[in-house]
């Protein structure tokens, strides 16, 4: 799900960040929450008008600026 949102450098960089867990377990606990993770992933990796790199990092301060999400829905990370 990742893949089709970043290219293809950025997207090796996200794979071999040893920090990746931590952008997966925040992503869990928002579809925990309600949100699709689709939904979460379109919203954290949409090009900003500052066109800030988009790594792990980058990823996972993003996704903690979303709402807080509701119930929750499971969908595969992917």
């Amino acid at each position: 799900m990742v893949r089709q949102r970043i290219g293809p450098r950025e997207y090796e960089r996200y794979r071999q960040d040893p920090e990746r867990p931590a952008l997966l377990q925040a992503l869990r606990a928002h579809e925990i929450g309600g949100r699709r993770i689709k939904d979460s992933l379109d919203a954290i990796t949409r090009r900003a008008a500052d066109r800030a790199p988009v790594d792990r990092a980058g990823l996972h301060g993003r996704l903690g600026k979303e709402p807080s999400p509701g119930a929750g829905r499971d969908e595969e990370l992917g």
